[in-house]
């Protein structure tokens, strides 16, 4: 079954084109984990204004792997966001990665993932995986759905490996769970971003 935000971003191509060049500008801020939190923060607001779905914030931080639920019906369902470039994502970003705590580990919500590619083969967008394929693909790769545990890294949080996210990226894409973005080039005076920043963040902390 197709994900609902899928279906919709598929019928809404004003919508895809706004986050593909939300990402450009945001590139002038790096690739720090506060600009994905922007991301998502725009892509959760975009899909209230552009395309019409309910959403709620959870309430407190400790519901862990949700970002946002959509409502409908007075049924709220949950999700979590994620962005990357990189072929990385992080599932859990608390505490330290131990084996016991990977085996135990399992996923509660579907993964909304907006994923720019650097790799011609695999194709730009977003996807949805759901928590069925999440688990199924985890108890099919066992210890290799994770990176391997480097003791003196001390890594904070902790995510699929590489190959993992590559299959259920072919998961997604098998099942139409899958809408694609091209991301353009857009040329932005850096100087006058950081100007009209400032301007609203001291119209903010002065109002």
């Amino acid at each position: 079954m197709i994900d609902r935000i899928i279906e919709r971003m598929k019928q809404s191509p004003d919508f895809l084109n706004l986050i593909g060049r939300m990402w450009s500008v945001f590139n002038i801020e790096g690739t720090t984990p506060d600009v994905g939190k922007r991301r998502e923060n725009f892509v959760r607001i975009a899909l209230e204004k552009e395309l019409g779905f309910k959403l709620q914030r959870p309430e407190t931080e400790l519901q862990r792997q949700i970002d946002f639920f959509i409502i409908e019906k007075n049924v709220k369902s949950p999700y979590s966001f994620k962005s990357t470039t990189s072929h990385t994502i992080k599932v859990a970003w608390d505490g330290n990665v131990t084996e016991d705590r990977l085996r135990h580990f399992s996923f509660k919500n579907p993964i909304l993932l907006l994923y720019k590619s650097k790799d011609e083969k695999r194709l730009s967008g977003f996807y949805v995986f759901d928590v069925d394929d999440l688990n199924s693909v985890m108890q099919q790769m066992g210890k290799n759905f994770w990176p391997t545990i480097n003791p003196l890294s001390n890594p904070r949080g902790f995510g699929p490996s590489g190959k993992a996210l590559t299959r259920l990226l072919e998961i997604a894409v098998q099942k139409k769970n899958f809408v694609e973005v091209n991301f353009p080039r857009i040329t932005v005076d850096e100087e006058k971003y950081w100007t009209e920043w400032y301007n609203f963040m001291k119209g903010v902390l002065l109002s």
